[in-house]
């Protein structure tokens, strides 16, 4: 191959044909209609349509037999499971539809390739095997190959999470094929990226060939769980079937008795009567079946499935609005159902990028520099100051952090500094483990010199004072700087020495024992300040939080201890040390797990799959390939925006700003999503438990059941969509970060929870029975028609209005029904709403709602039956705070 000439677009199209393309196969994004149909799989959905075609059975035999067929019920419990189904989908496939942009904006990568003679651009997606790229400081390298010219370093974090930088040169041999060793001195790999240097590479792999696309390849093979709430759900949706169906089963046995005993006195007259007339032994069987149906319908939450929907919408978008982009509706309710969290550490527990924090010169710990310090760090250097970019650009990240602080305390002094004439520089390196750079310092030369302190310390005799006089060290001095540095790096701060030397050196030679100490300051990835806080949250929130990083130990034990993550009672192990614990032991030493350092990407998927035995909730965050197989084996996967595409495909979550706090949102929002379904069903299975003791217990007192189809239709509007409305707004409250995490196993449903449900559901069937059988209650009613419409008015106002009381009970735990309402000024306004519908319909809507009007008086009677369940709500919840503080 001629070095300068690259391949001629016949060559590429050869390799594309004989290698492959170096694009992924696109994950086929999943379609609207195929994302509605996999909705269904919903336990509560499945219920709902089951009701569905049995109340449309119904309605073919009330056809067939020649009776008036009703078709509201069958429409609205239609329009429950559209509406449930089309909403989350929606969401869900707008949400999918902004992170696809997101990944193809990535993909528009350019890379500078040698080819037809000349240097071209093209897209990432189009390199293939035995293209020459040309690579500089900020390329994300586009290929698997190796280095021809010059050198480069290299942060390969994204691949095997260390943080230290790879040193790559040129290849004295011709390469044919890649290796995976990632240590290799001359190999680079596709998603690492170039930090210092510049260098060409010849391509040797593409596409799924590289180490990147062979792990990308391996995630379309992962098996996912249910997830908690999907569990929780699916376990009420089996109660809610066999009480529906013991209900149903019941209803049967007494309509059919009812009917039966029309027929003779006893068994025996009616056994005849059967006989002898099998067509009415089939109708009063049919007929009992449809009670039975009815039954059922009535006893099933068909609202449920529309308020997650509508609660996970809403969350979504204000989720977004703190930087946290929801892929899946599941992510966010298992976020908040978690029990441990491993969490990266680089850019999302620190900031991701080096700062000076401290100091030594002139003999002791100083709070600012002085010149000759400050024109070492702008000579030596090799990034540049972007004002335009508001910080260095260029260089390592050492450098910039340098130049940074320089630029950020000392602007005035670097004005001041006279450009200097250049002789020479000498480039750090591995093995010198110092670099430095010769000036012309008053007709002479002079080396300006930084570099580890353990090479330059020891060679050091003298120091610069205050006053840049130069002094002796002498020992108590040298003892000094010795513990100085050991407490830096006890507290993982990364230090450097600056030092000159009269004369100019060169890289051929060491150094001599001549050189005059500027000064020591240590850099360091700082902690987010914001994330200690969050980090302490997540902690009280009972979520046991685990940083898993690619450092050595020293340095991940103390950021560990300084974010709060590490305690006294917790371990801290790396990789070799994990590997040495059996499963078994693992899982017993899991709960005091705060840090595991040095890890490779076998032991992240180990971890998530060991705490998910102990039937833990498990989070992963992430943001390399490396991390990929953990993440979406994780119950939930935390993405980091600025991580690689393969990552973020792999995550349920995209943590738009990378920073732990957004994951402390995550956990909030998916704890008050659980909250808020709690919170519906609470307030819609006290309704469904009232309807359906009305409707099995109202025949067997001789009486009809007192609410109309047309009526009922009303009542599941309230129950179903409005309601869902009001308490879908509910705000994420801080203090539910002070509750522990649910069991994957434990019941939605808490036992004070059905307890409300028990009470005041058997307290509005109670109310329903003393409307109908007190002649008292009828007076204050007027007889406008007849006895039956104007009580049926009353009677169906009575049960929304119970509803409605009910509804600022069931909100929230606390004794004040207006508890942080300002949050949520939608559940008035649906209340309001409601009630104003109700007025309305109640006054006006004759007899298709049976809507005859009430008197004043009238009024002031249901509202006080109705209010008899807002009083019970409270001195429940007075009963329950009893027995708390006695517990």
């Amino acid at each position: 191959m001629q070095i300068k000439k690259g391949l001629s677009d016949k060559e590429v199209a050869e390799s594309r044909v004989k290698h492959g393309s170096n694009g992924f196969a696109p994950v086929k994004p999943i379609s609207f209609v195929r994302r509605w149909l996999g909705n269904f799989g919903d336990p509560m959905l499945l219920i709902l349509l089951a009701a569905l075609l049995a109340s449309s059975a119904i309605q073919i035999l009330h056809y067939v037999k020649g009776k008036d067929v009703e078709l509201l019920e069958l429409l609205g419990i239609a329009m429950a499971i559209l509406l449930a189904s089309l909403t989350s989908a929606f969401f869900e496939h707008k949400n999918e539809s902004s992170f696809q942009a997101l990944q193809e904006s990535a993909n528009k990568v350019a890379v500078k390739v040698y080819r037809n003679h000349k240097v071209s651009q093209i897209f990432i997606d189009d390199v293939v095997v035995g293209d020459w790229i040309m690579l500089g400081v900020g390329d994300k390298i586009p290929a698997d190959g190796y280095i021809v010219w010059g050198s480069v370093s290299v942060d390969q974090s994204m691949l095997n999470g260390e943080s230290k930088e790879a040193h790559k040169s040129e290849s004295p041999l011709i390469l044919e094929a890649m290796g995976d060793d990632l240590l290799d001195a001359h190999q680079v790999y596709r998603g690492t990226t170039v930090l210092d240097g510049q260098a060409h590479m010849v391509v040797l792999a593409v596409g799924e060939a590289t180490i990147y696309g062979s792990i990308a390849k391996s995630l379309t093979h992962t098996e996912e769980r249910d997830t908690p709430l999907k569990v929780k759900l699916k376990v009420l949706a089996k109660l809610i079937s066999r009480i529906g169906y013991m209900g149903g089963l019941l209803m049967a046995l007494i309509f059919f008795s009812r009917q039966a005993m029309t027929l003779g006195s006893n068994w025996e007259q009616i056994s005849t009567v059967y006989a002898n007339d099998f067509p009415k032994l089939v109708d009063h069987i049919l007929q009992a079946l449809m009670m039975a149906v009815v039954l059922i319908v009535v006893a099933v939450p068909e609202g449920l499935p529309l308020m997650i929907a509508i609660v996970s919408a809403m969350m979504m978008r204000r989720m977004l609005k703190d930087n946290v982009l929801v892929r899946t509706n599941s992510g966010i309710e298992t976020a908040g159902s978690l029990n441990i969290l491993f969490t990266d550490k680089t850019g999302t527990i620190t900031k991701g990028a080096l700062e000076v924090v401290t100091l030594w010169q002139a003999g002791a710990i100083q709070k600012s520099a002085n010149k000759i310090l400050i024109e070492t760090i702008l000579h030596s250097a090799q990034s540049e100051y972007s004002e335009e970019q508001g910080g260095a650009i260029g260089g390592n990240s050492t450098d910039r952090a340098l130049l940074n602080w320089v630029m950020s305390h000392y602007a005035s002094m670097v004005n001041t500094i006279t450009e200097r004439k250049i002789l020479d520089r000498v480039a750090f390196n591995s093995d010198r483990k110092w670099s430095a750079v010769v000036i012309e310092h008053n007709g002479s030369p002079l080396s300006l010199i930084k570099g580890a302190p353990e090479r330059l310390l020891p060679l050091a005799m003298h120091y610069y004072n205050a006053e840049n006089k130069i002094l002796a060290f002498d020992e108590e001095k040298r003892q000094e700087m010795e513990q100085l540095m050991h407490e830096w790096s006890s507290q993982s701060m990364r230090i450097l020495a600056f030092a000159t030397r009269a004369g100019a050196v060169d890289g051929q030679h060491d150094l001599d024992g001549s050189l005059v100490l500027m000064g020591l300051i240590a850099i360091r990835d700082e902690i987010r300040p914001e994330v200690i806080p969050a980090i302490n949250q997540v902690r009280r929130a009972g979520v046991q939080v685990v940083m898993v990083t690619g450092d050595r130990k020293e340095t991940a034990v103390a950021i560990a201890k300084e974010a709060g993550i590490l305690d006294e009672d917790g371990i801290a192990l790396d990789s070799s040390q994990l590997n040495l614990l059996s499963d078994a032991e693992l899982v017993e030493n899991l709960p005091k797990l705060a840090v595991v350092a040095r890890a490779l990407p076998a032991d992240k998927s180990r971890l998530v799959r060991l705490a998910q035995s102990k039937n833990w909730v498990v989070g992963m965050t992430g943001d390399g390939v490396n991390d990929s197989p953990a993440l979406k084996l994780a119950d939930v996967g935390f993405a980091m925006g600025s991580g690689t595409e393969v990552a973020k495909e792999a995550g349920d979550i995209i943590i738009m700003d990378d920073n732990f706090v957004s994951i402390r949102q995550a956990l909030l929002y998916g704890r008050t999503i659980y909250k808020n379904i709690q919170r519906f069903m609470v307030f819609q299975l006290t309704i469904n438990l009232s309807a359906l003791l009305v409707t099995l217990l109202f025949p067997l007192l001789g009486f009809d059941p007192p609410l109309t189809i047309t009526q009922m239709l009303w009542v599941n509007l309230v129950m179903d969509s409005l309601a869902a409305l009001a308490f879908g707004g509910e705000v994420a409250v801080r203090r539910y970060l002070n509750e522990a995490p649910k069991r994957r196993d434990e019941p939605i449903l808490r036992p004070f929870m059905l307890e409300q449900i028990t009470v005041i559901g058997v307290l509005i069937f109670a109310i329903s029975v003393y409307m109908i059988y007190s002649a008292d209650i009828r007076l204050f009613f007027p007889y406008e028609q007849d006895i039956r419409s104007s009580w049926s008015t009353a009677y169906f106002t009575f049960f929304v209005l119970a509803a409605l009381v009910n509804a600022f009970n069931v909100r929230t735990n606390r004794l004040n029904p207006l508890s942080d309402i300002m949050g949520n000024l939608m559940f008035l306004k649906v209340m309001a709403g409601i009630l104003l519908i109700q007025i309305l319909l109640s006054s006006f809507s004759g007899p298709i709602m049976h809507g005859y009007g009430i008197s004043f008086v009238g009024w002031f009677i249901v509202g006080g039956l109705a209010g008899m369940v807002f009083l019970a709500g409270l001195v429940h919840k007075l009963i329950r705070t009893q027995v708390r503080r006695n517990e």
